[in-house]
């Protein structure tokens, strides 16, 4: 290892000992959503192949996992009223 590859290192390695120190990186959002009332949601698009084969039974494994929100990722081949109807169903907004 030369000597900039260990310098390297060892200053990545302090900056992340600052930084895990500060809770930056860390999934610490519970104190931002509490702050601002905002729910916590789940971008639809990380499910978009479960939600084009099965929009309402994936709706209703996400509210049922404790999600009360979500951002949509299109209408997966649905009408914004379905679209609506299925959200209802489900106990879940998509502000």
């Amino acid at each position: 290892m030369s000597d900039l590859s260990r310098r390297g290192l060892i200053t990545t390695a302090a900056a992340l000992g600052i930084l895990g120190g500060t809770g930056v990186g860390r999934a610490e959002s519970q104190g931002f959503f509490a702050r601002t009332g905002l729910p916590i949601g789940l971008q639809l698009y990380t499910l978009a192949d479960e939600a084009r084969a099965n929009l309402e039974g994936t709706l209703k494994a996400v509210a049922d996992i404790g999600f009360k929100s979500i951002e949509l990722a299109g209408y997966a081949g649905r009408t914004p009223a379905e679209l609506r109807k299925a959200l209802d169903a489900a106990g879940l907004s998509a502000p």
